[in-house]
């Protein structure tokens, strides 16, 4: 759970550490430590996305995430929608 939560922490942060943010890019192969994490002045991340991002790592590795159905087209013919897949 530690790397998932550096991991939502960058992502977050962006703005402040570009470089850090492309290695978390990639993932579970990102090269990543707790360690990273010195330096950075929390004050300035929005916790709310630093929760989420972390979310959605751990979604990603466990195989659900996006966790919404894949979105559709939507057209209208003769005043009823239709849906295609």
């Amino acid at each position: 759970m530690r790397l998932f939560f550096v991991r939502g922490v960058i992502l977050a942060s962006n703005h402040l550490f570009p470089e850090k943010y492309e290695e978390t890019l990639k993932g579970e192969e990102a090269n990543l430590t707790m360690h990273d994490l010195y330096g950075f002045d929390l004050d300035k991340i929005d916790p709310g996305a630093m929760c989420q991002n972390m979310m959605c790592e751990i979604e990603k590795m466990m195989g659900i995430f996006p966790n919404i159905n894949q979105l559709t087209s939507q057209s209208t013919l003769g005043g009823k929608e239709i849906y295609e897949k």
